[in-house]
């Protein structure tokens, strides 16, 4: 979906994203404070949160399609996603979050530019007042010498917030290269 911009991602970041099956790293877990976000976080069955939790991510890819399974301790949360119109939808459960991806020093940042409830092709496009707000970014954490910080470690962030409520999940940690 990069096209040519796939070049600017630094090499780690393209193996997560491209042939990587599996990664092992350790993240932080934040979670809304109010009750309608905490609730709306189980609801979403989201992990809980935790300072440093031990995260193992399975890839398995599909022709056009993609099961991203995250397991946070022993809580799992899986998603699926497809290519629709040059942007990456992502479902977890019935919420569908469109975005247009960019490369940006390195980085692949996940810009949202659509939300829908449904499955598949049957979607009902949410408006913005009530859609989820998705932020997304992995990328390589540089060390003080030359080539330091490409040698396999991805830094992923990624927060989920609603209007009016606020944050409702955000984690954040590094992955390893493992197959």
């Amino acid at each position: 979906m990069l096209g040519p911009a796939w070049g600017e991602l630094a090499p780690a970041v393209q193996r997560l994203h491209g042939e990587r099956e599996t990664a092992l790293g350790t993240f932080r877990v934040r979670r809304g404070r109010t009750w309608m976000a905490r609730l709306l976080g189980v609801v979403m069955r989201m992990p809980a949160a935790a300072e440093r939790v031990a995260v193992t991510l399975r890839v398995a890819r599909s022709p056009g399609r993609e099961h991203w399974q995250r397991v946070f301790g022993a809580h799992p949360l899986a998603s699926r996603q497809w290519e629709r119109a040059g942007c990456l939808v992502e479902a977890l459960g019935p919420i569908q979050c469109v975005f247009r991806l960019h490369a940006v020093a390195g980085a692949l940042t996940f810009e949202q530019v659509g939300a829908a409830v449904g499955l598949g092709r049957f979607r009902l496009p949410l408006p913005r007042f009530l859609a989820p707000r998705v932020r997304g970014r992995a990328h390589v954490v540089m060390g003080p010498e030359p080539g330091a910080g490409d040698d396999g470690a991805v830094h992923v962030e990624v927060t989920i917030s609603a209007p009016g409520l606020g944050l409702i999940v955000g984690y954040d940690g590094q992955l390893e290269d493992t197959c």
